[in-house]
């Protein structure tokens, strides 16, 4: 899986989701600049991330919602 993020570490939104990534243990690209279609249509707004090169999303708790749902290993079972 391939997964883009934009944003400045300083931001608690883009920190939960590097969080979320270390917590799922995916590697990530992360630029500090906007990507020209993430800058085109919403400006500097951060986080943005994008799976495996699709579109860019930027609310931040759908992509950590995603996050949870894609990448969560069943319970064990006693």
């Amino acid at each position: 899986m391939s997964v883009k993020v934009y944003g400045f570490t300083h931001s608690p939104w883009v920190q939960a989701v590097l969080l979320a990534l270390y917590d799922k243990e995916l590697e990530y690209d992360l630029h500090i600049r906007p990507p020209y279609d993430v800058f085109k249509k919403w400006g500097v707004y951060m986080p943005a991330v994008s799976l495996d090169d699709g579109p860019w999303e930027i609310e931040s708790t759908q992509i950590l919602t995603k996050f949870c749902l894609l990448y969560t290993s069943p319970s064990p079972r006693d």
